[in-house]
């Protein structure tokens, strides 16, 4: 896989259970959206989030890249988060709390760039690796 140069100035995270922001989202002057399916979203709306997000990523974001960030590796929610993705056009998946390279395998089938969040103690000490992988974008 080719990973696109990112250089976003500007990245704007939108909750996906906010259907006021996702709409308000795309007159904004942000160059990327994120839309959030994981801290931002309470745990008993991320099916709707799901939802809400799908809708929102095909009505679509007219000059704007569009990303989408999952439940982290391990948590419950991260399964059906990728399965929300399916045939949406996006321009990248982003993934909080990647502690190692292996944390990325259940997104490499994707085949979307991957923004790699580092947040940890841990993250630090394998960010060179992890920033190597040839799926990692940023």
């Amino acid at each position: 896989m080719t990973v696109p140069a990112f250089a976003p100035r500007s990245l704007l995270y939108v909750p996906g259970s906010n259907a006021r922001a996702l709409e308000k989202a795309g007159g904004l002057a942000a160059d990327m959206l994120i839309i959030d399916l994981e801290d931002a979203v309470p745990a008993d709306r991320k099916a709707e989030a799901r939802g809400a997000m799908r809708a929102a990523v095909a009505a679509g974001y007219p000059g704007k890249r569009v990303a989408v960030r999952v439940n982290a590796t391990g948590a419950g929610e991260q399964a059906d988060d990728i399965a929300a993705l399916a045939g949406l056009a996006l321009d990248a998946v982003v993934l909080p709390k990647v502690d190692a390279t292996s944390d990325l395998d259940p997104l490499r089938g994707l085949g979307l760039p991957i923004l790699a969040m580092i947040e940890t103690p841990t993250a630090i000490y394998a960010a060179r690796d992890i920033a190597a992988d040839p799926a990692v974008a940023g």
